[in-house]
């Protein structure tokens, strides 16, 4: 829970990638990279998705998504409404843990 709050509190940093849906996709995976919660994401501007692998349950993957998700909205940063941030398990990578949308 503590990394959760700590990656949320990056999300305040200022912008180092350009403010749209992939530049924002990738600023997402920088920083959950950066936090050590996951060494594997991936932003894919051909799915808009962001495919994060995080060792957690659902319940724990449900909570990153959406807290990461409203930070995005209160921080003003735009995906267009088509994106969605997938969560991975490390030891299943064919199926979400949980997803939501990145508006």
């Amino acid at each position: 829970m503590r990394r959760l709050f700590f990656l949320a509190s990056l999300l305040h940093l200022p912008p180092a990638f350009p403010d749209d849906g992939l530049g924002n996709a990738y600023f997402l995976c920088d920083i959950f990279e950066k936090t050590g919660v996951s060494t594997d994401c991936k932003a894919s501007n051909a799915t808009s998705t962001v495919d994060v692998i995080i060792a957690t349950d659902a319940a724990g993957a449900a909570d990153v998504c959406t807290v990461i998700a409203n930070n995005m909205v209160q921080k003003k940063r735009s995906f267009g409404g088509r994106w969605q941030l997938r969560i991975f398990a490390p030891d299943r990578a064919d199926e979400p843990l949980a997803a939501c949308r990145l508006k």
